[in-house]
């Protein structure tokens, strides 16, 4: 990696006679600061690529080059921009020729694209505003983005040591595509362009009968396209992937095939990568492109590695990690490929504070509803009997059977069962939860008023990649309502939950069960705010 950004990728193979095949080159990639992709040139071919301030990439592009080299010097080309992709919002990508799609999701699941174009948007397409015109007071000056734009395009052949001839197109900054007058000679030329183009369409289309190419995704148990079907329900398009997103059969018609394959993730064909939201994943690779920000959550797992290397039962759709306090309370989001929410062992909304507690490990991902309410029932069967329970919760989510033990022990005879059940299905513990039935818990000579502390050999024996969980009691005394001196103190027994690991207790013993459960559904129920 060089100090501009620039990471170099060497692609060249050796053939068996030792003559290195020339017909594949190396791909160089600019990165900043943040890692985000910025630009890729894969042997002359240049893409670039934009992104807003949280992230998400809003605008990609591709060039394409014609070089003349005359006895090995370069004399002469041009260089135009052949593709490029406007993603306005997760509903709306515009294309070049004025093309768009519409999305429509179910959840977070899309469900159909719609496709269209500028010149046929219904039976009146000045709806669409002129870029550069006043929109609510505010004005734009398009131009100057324009040519911020291209300027960034040229820094970065220049970067890659790309000849650039490129004349410089400002149609979309004069209104090349758009409809709206503002009363400018380039949005005259726009609007007579645009009058031709509709006066031709509305000789082989209906022009009110717009949109009718629409799109049906018919998805797997990842989320990857396998059926696209039309508005008749034909199929126009199927696909099959090996384990790790590479495209083993792909069928289809000329009408339309598209972009979100894998994961129903948008597949750069420019580049061979897919784009989910954070990073870029390579799937001939099987690897992530760049690391991952948070991977102290998981520090036996490589950065850069996809879905633990298991692709077929997981999924990463989001590649967002949210993270809550002991309470419920949002924390923040960070872009790390995982999907998942992460309960933080901390009461206050603290960023730092979260960081800190979680390179320490005192986090965990947010348990299921159902994991909740099997522990519930786990404190009612050891108030009913007396005796010590406990379930293991299993890395895919499996919840095992509750065993119960004899006293305050559950040993590896009465585990076995658990751990069966997990085994079966094809799952591996992750976590233990298990109840302590006695009010008081004798720890060395030291005689304590409650029993939701890990013992010594409940830390010893922590199982699993997650912090490990204790049911217990705490006594607490509550004031007096009496003016008498003397008498008993008034006492109550409160449900407190503890988590663990091989360091010891991860949290204070002041966390109620109740507010645990009331926090779990809490964040079970929290919707990111949308753009």
């Amino acid at each position: 990696m060089e100090s501009n950004g620039i990471v170099y990728v060497n692609t060249n193979r050796v053939m068996t006679d030792g003559h290195r095949d020339n017909s594949v080159g190396e791909r160089k990639l600019i990165w900043d600061e943040e890692n985000r992709l910025l630009a890729v040139d894969d042997n002359g071919f240049v893409s670039n690529y934009w992104y807003d301030a949280d992230g998400e990439r809003t605008v990609k592009t591709s060039g394409e080059s014609d070089q003349v080299y005359v006895n090995g010097v370069f004399s002469g080309g041009s260089t135009n921009t052949a593709k490029f992709s406007l993603y306005v919002s997760p509903y709306l990508v515009a294309n070049q020729g004025g093309r768009y799609t519409k999305h429509i999701y179910a959840g977070s699941q899309r469900i159909v694209s719609k496709v269209g174009d500028f010149a046929s948007y219904g039976s009146d397409p000045r709806r669409i505003e002129y870029a550069g015109a006043n929109t609510d007071g505010l004005s734009v000056d398009y131009k100057s983005k324009y040519a911020a734009q291209q300027q960034v395009i040229k820094d970065n052949y220049k970067f890659f040591d790309v000849p650039y001839n490129g004349t410089d197109n400002d149609n979309y900054a004069d209104g090349e595509g758009f409809c709206c007058n503002d009363g400018s000679m380039e949005a005259a030329v726009a609007e007579a362009r645009k009058s031709q183009t509709r006066a031709v369409s509305r000789s082989f289309k209906d022009p009110d009968n717009y949109e009718n190419l629409q799109f049906f995704y018919h998805s797997d148990h990842l989320g990857s396209s396998s059926f696209i079907t039309n508005l008749d329900g034909e199929v126009v398009q199927h696909i099959e992937y090996v384990p790790f997103g590479e495209v083993f059969i792909e069928e289809r018609n000329n009408v339309w095939n598209t972009p979100y394959l894998f994961n129903a993730k948008e597949f750069d064909e420019e580049t061979g990568m897919y784009y989910y939201g954070a990073r870029y994943y390579d799937p001939r690779l099987s690897l992530w492109m760049s690391t991952d920000p948070m991977e102290e959550i998981s520090p036996d797992i490589s950065s850069y590695t996809f879905c633990h290397n298991n692709p077929i039962n997981r999924v990463d759709p989001l590649g967002l990690t949210d993270y809550f306090n002991e309470n419920g309370a949002y924390i923040q989001t960070i872009d790390d490929q995982k999907d998942v929410r992460v309960m933080v062992f901390i009461t206050k909304k603290d960023k730092d504070k979260a960081a800190l507690a979680v390179s320490e490990g005192k986090c965990m991902a947010v348990p299921s509803r159902e994991v909740v309410k099997t522990m519930k029932e786990t404190y009612d069967l050891t108030e009913k009997t007396g005796n010590e329970h406990g379930f293991r919760v299993g890395k895919n989510g499996t919840i095992s059977p509750i065993v119960e033990g004899e006293g305050d022990v559950v040993n590896d005879a009465h585990w076995k069962d658990a751990i069966d059940a997990l085994v079966n299905v094809g799952d591996r513990v992750s976590y233990d939860v298990h109840s302590h039935p006695q009010l008081i818990f004798h720890e060395g000579d030291s005689k304590l008023l409650y029993n939701n502390l890990p013992s010594q050999t409940d830390i010893d024996n922590t199982v699993g990649d997650s912090p490990n969980v204790v049911l217990g009691y705490k006594m607490v005394q509550l004031p007096n309502n009496h003016n008498t001196i003397g008498g008993s103190p008034n006492v109550t027994v409160e449900k407190r939950i503890r988590f663990y690991n091989r360091t010891g207790a991860l949290n204070s013993d002041n966390y109620k069960f109740s507010s645990f459960e009331r926090a779990v559904d809490k964040i079970h129920k929290w919707k990111p705010k949308t753009k």
